[in-house]
């Protein structure tokens, strides 16, 4: 009887998972694999659809994707068919992934000499998958990064170090003094570039424990898809002791900066 009751029960579990993961439905999609591989010649992993259950009865499916080598690296694909018609088209912003590094190594060719105790990482965004169409490997790079027609935003994460009793004043001068530097160092290349830049303010003993790829790519996945980022704890937001965001629309001011500063532990 005992037995029985405890197959019983198993069998209940192993139900309730197996609904729970029907709750989101794969993205199965072998046209849009083929296309990925055909644009840039490697292989792909489709995750899910983006913040839907699934991409059937509307006109553009986005999709979560991400390629075989680089997991932490997820991008968006859309499937594109509109109204009556029978065409499928697709459009991606991969090469937003491709062109990311050059934009790391420049910041940190830029600023690690009067910034030692910051780490960034950078996430490109646009606003148009269109715009992408004509970039689709290493050697349009530069092109792409000196154009300023295209619609690029720039989302830099800052990991800043600071001592046990720093002033925050002090940082407050250093972290403007930074934004300065970033915005007009990346104006010089793209006049029209949107510079999105949070900052993390992380006590020197924990400094080493966080990283800003990690913060980088689950902010940008958990905005491709929301369930992903309740499913996924983040591990580093307990050595985070304040964190805030500036623009590069922003009046740069050292009291607005402390103003971001004042409830920090």
């Amino acid at each position: 009887m005992k037995k029985r009751r405890i197959l019983s029960g198993l069998l209940a579990v192993l139900i309730i998972a197996v609904l729970s993961g029907c709750n989101r439905t794969a993205a199965k999609d072998d046209k849009a694999l083929s296309y990925l591989k055909k644009k840039y010649g490697t292989e792909f992993v489709i995750d899910g659809y983006q913040n839907s259950d699934n991409g059937k009865d509307v006109e553009r499916a986005k999709m979560v994707a991400h390629a075989v080598n680089n997991k932490n690296k997820a991008f968006t694909v859309e499937r594109i068919k509109l109204g009556t018609s029978t065409e499928i088209t697709y459009d991606d912003d991969y090469f937003c992934r491709l062109v990311e590094p050059l934009y790391d190594q420049k910041i940190k060719d830029d600023l690690s000499k009067d910034f030692p105790d910051v780490k960034f990482a950078v996430h490109v965004a646009g606003l148009s998958f269109q715009e992408f169409d004509k970039y689709t490997d290493k050697s349009d790079y530069d092109r792409f990064i000196k154009n300023d027609s295209i619609n690029k935003r720039l989302e830099i994460r800052a990991i800043v170090k600071c001592d046990d009793n720093f002033n925050k004043n002090v940082m407050a001068e250093k972290i403007n003094s930074l934004m300065q530097r970033l915005v007009d160092d990346l104006k010089k290349e793209d006049s029209k570039v949107y510079v999105d830049a949070g900052f993390y303010l992380v006590k020197s003993n924990n400094y080493n424990k966080v990283s800003p790829e990690y913060i980088s790519n689950r902010e940008s996945r958990r905005v491709m898809d929301s369930k992903w980022g309740y499913e996924n704890k983040d591990t580093t937001e307990k050595y985070v002791i304040g964190s805030f965001g500036l623009t590069s629309s922003d009046k740069f001011d050292t009291s607005e900066i402390l103003k971001h500063m004042q409830y920090i532990r």
